[in-house]
C-alpha cells in the first residue's frame, strides 16, 4: 500500500498522458524494492531468536526505517493534474481502497494455500 501514498492512481483524461509509463515504472519499482524488503525482513524474522512480540517490534522498525528510505529517494510524481481536484481525490481514494481489498484477499487466500499444503510444518528458508 505504501506505493500508492507515493504514486497515486490518476483517473483517465486527468494529467499529462506522456508520462504514463514513467509514473508506471516508477510504480512498479516502489512495489518490487518493497516486496524484496517484505520478503528479506520475513526471513529474517524467523532467523531472530526471541519472543513474537520483540521480534515483530525489530522487524517493523526496520520496515519502517528502509521503507521511508525508499520513499524518500524515489523521484516525486512527474504528472501535473489537470481538472477537478474532487474527481482526482474520489478516485484515488477508490483506488487505494480497491487495491487494500485485492492484497487483502491474495494474502488470506495464499495464507490459506500454504496452511493446507504445509503440512509437516516446513519452515521457509533462503536460498
Amino acid at each position: 500500500m505504501i506505493p500508492i501514498l507515493k504514486y497515486p492512481a490518476n483517473p483517465p483524461t486527468v494529467g499529462d498522458p506522456e508520462t504514463i509509463y514513467q509514473r508506471q515504472n516508477l510504480y512498479v519499482t516502489f512495489t518490487m524494492i518493497s516486496g524484496f524488503i517484505a520478503s528479506r525482513l520475513a526471513f529474517m524474522y524467523q532467523r531472530i531468536d526471541g519472543r513474537p512480540l520483540r521480534k515483530f517490534v525489530i522487524i517493523s522498525v526496520i520496515d519502517s526505517g528502509m521503507i521511508g528510505g525508499v520513499f524518500i529517494t524515489m523521484p516525486n510524481n512527474p504528472n501535473q493534474i489537470f481538472g477537478p481536484i474532487e474527481l482526482v481525490e474520489e478516485f484515488r481514494l477508490a483506488s487505494g481502497f480497491t487495491m487494500g481489498i485485492f492484497w487483502l484477499v491474495l494474502g488470506i487466500t495464499f495464507g490459506n494455500v500454504w496452511e493446507k499444503l504445509n503440512t509437516e510444518g516446513a519452515q521457509i528458508t533462503t536460498i
